[in-house]
């Protein structure tokens, strides 16, 4: 009977271990979603190589539901979105500067089998669907408000 509550026991702390290594909630997760541009450049000094991968872990768990594309929101703010882009064109902040930041999202997706270049073209993507979503939500509510109005 002391043999199996022994195996029990270890079993059960095991376990416990096993729940708190797959369910721990990752270190950096509340940096996100990044909301300004001090928020970034703030991000981008504090980034180290020892913390990169925590950082990209952190990315993966928010983007996990939906993939990177679905999920830009999750990283960063709607006006932050709004008030930058990855060249830099049109007068905007240019995200390809924030080399670290950059650096954790690839590597955050490159564990998904995604090369630079296929990286780049979801992070455009992701970015553009956030700001299609945004002014979509802008023109039906001005529909709405007209609508009422009448």
């Amino acid at each position: 009977m002391d043999g199996v509550l022994r195996v029990l026991a270890e079993q059960n702390t095991s376990l416990y271990q096993l729940s708190k290594n797959l369910y721990a909630k990752p270190l950096y997760i509340g940096s996100f979603p990044i909301k300004t541009e001090e928020e970034l450049e703030k991000l981008e000094g504090i980034i180290t190589d020892e913390k990169k991968n925590e950082m990209a872990a952190s990315v993966q768990g928010l983007i996990k539901n939906g993939g990177f594309e679905k999920n830009m929101d999750c990283i960063f703010s709607t006006e932050l979105i709004l008030d930058t882009n990855l060249d830099g064109k049109q007068g905007k902040k240019r995200l390809l500067n924030y080399k670290k930041i950059m650096g954790v999202l690839y590597g955050a997706v490159e564990k998904d089998g995604i090369n630079e270049k296929a990286f780049l073209h979801a992070l455009r993507t992701g970015l553009r669907r956030v700001k299609n979503r945004h002014f979509k939500n802008i023109c039906v509510n001005k529909k709405a408000l007209s609508e009422q109005n009448e």
